[in-house]
């Protein structure tokens, strides 16, 4: 599902209880959202991400994992305002499977998506 708001298009899971809980909103004010997951994007689409409870030493074994096909263009490690370690990345898809794959490689609850655009270089 996902709502619209003044910041944009937010993104949750059907069964999301913050959807419920936090928002007050009619089913009517909902989107119901179908991905075409076999489809090939003309373009890259280039998350940036920040991992929350993760070092380099964690995350580097699950980034191995991942298929060629998933495009890391940048990766660092901080700490957040709290001094607890985050890890912010910079990742290229090409197909909806490719970004299944990435989210389902990492703790999803500790990942925020902090932009997102189109790689206006990449054609296919």
């Amino acid at each position: 599902m996902a709502t619209l708001s003044e910041r944009g298009i937010t993104f949750h899971h059907k069964d999301c209880e913050d959807l419920h809980q936090r928002h007050d909103l009619q089913p009517q004010q909902l989107l119901n959202v179908v991905w075409e997951q076999d489809a090939v994007w003309r373009r890259q689409l280039v998350l940036q991400v920040t991992i929350s409870q993760e070092t380099m030493a964690s995350i580097l074994p699950l980034l191995m994992e991942l298929p060629v096909s998933i495009d890391i263009q940048g990766i660092e490690s901080a700490q957040d305002k709290h001094k607890r370690p985050v890890i912010r990345l910079i990742a290229g898809f090409r197909n909806f499977e490719d970004a299944k794959t990435f989210f389902s490689h990492v703790h999803i609850e500790r990942v925020i998506v902090e932009r997102y655009l189109r790689d206006k270089n990449t054609r296919r």
